[in-house]
């Protein structure tokens, strides 16, 4: 299983706190994890290294556990021994039982984009 930090950062400590201390139950739950069940590749290019594949598997965001496919692109080392992990993942905050961060006159949608990159050796 994967876990992240969930610490984000939006260059305004009030908005990031809130959003940690209110909205992600930072102190309850500090980790954002993702647990992988199945690697379907969908898309492989293996003579220059390539992949798309799917990630099914259960997301955990607060307490609460989806099971969700994320989309992603591997790009393999020439030896194949690291492979770069890139993917996006649209996160309703609704299905995970997150309250609406939105402040005042500042609206914020119900999905938001998560991006990530990851390396593995």
């Amino acid at each position: 299983m994967s876990s992240l930090d969930t610490d984000p950062i939006t260059n305004d400590a009030d908005r990031d706190n809130r959003m940690k201390k209110e909205i992600l139950s930072y102190s309850k739950y500090p980790l954002i994890k993702f647990k992988v069940n199945e690697v379907k590749v969908t898309k492989d290019n293996l003579k220059e290294n390539k992949l798309e594949a799917d990630l099914v598997g259960n997301l955990f965001i607060a307490g609460t556990e989806k099971k969700v496919n994320i989309p992603v692109k591997i790009r393999l080392s020439p030896n194949k021994e690291i492979a770069l992990v890139e993917g996006e993942y649209n996160v309703s905050l609704k299905e995970f039982n997150l309250p609406d961060p939105s402040l005042g006159p500042i609206k914020v949608e119900d999905l938001v984009k998560v991006q990530f990159t990851i390396k593995t050796y």
